[in-house]
């Protein structure tokens, strides 16, 4: 780049722009309480998931010994 010339690429911003406006506390407070809820939901999920896998277990372990011994 010559001297005295603008860059074009790059624009160098020291202050906020004036049309950003800053986050209320009430909304990050809800935003807060949503990742709580959606955590404890994940949760809730997980131990399903956990109960799920054991009645599967206790099911292929009632097919099997059907066939072995009730044939």
């Amino acid at each position: 780049m010559k001297p005295g010339k603008k860059c074009t690429v790059w624009e160098w911003i020291d202050e906020e722009p004036e049309n950003m406006k800053p986050i209320a506390e009430d909304t990050l407070s809800d935003v807060a309480d949503y990742l709580i809820q959606v955590l404890e939901d994940v949760a809730s999920v997980r131990e399903e998931v956990k109960q799920l896998k054991v009645m599967v277990c206790v099911l292929i372990l009632l097919v099997i010994g059907k066939v072995m011994f009730w044939g």
